[in-house]
């Protein structure tokens, strides 16, 4: 299923496919980091318990992130390994 969804109070857009063809499942999502929509990032999610969050993250530079949605560091993962 493919899903376009835009945030127009931000301003921010984003296409997410999911995966099983359910609301609530995995997505992998790529949308807007900024206002005027000229960086974009591309994330993972998935669903536990009826709640969907980020799980991982590559920024428009190139950053990636595990467990953050705005990783600092080429490799940025959330709580130490």
């Amino acid at each position: 299923m493919l899903e376009n969804r835009n945030d127009l109070e931000a301003g921010y857009q984003s296409v997410s496919i999911s995966l099983n063809g359910l609301y609530n499942d995995a997505k992998i999502i790529g949308g807007n980091e900024d206002f005027y929509g000229s960086d974009g990032y591309l994330a993972i999610n998935t669903t536990q318990n009826g709640s969907s969050t980020e799980k991982f993250r590559i920024t428009s530079n190139g950053n990636i992130g595990i467990g953050t949605t705005s990783p600092n560091n080429n490799l940025d993962i959330k709580n130490n390994v």
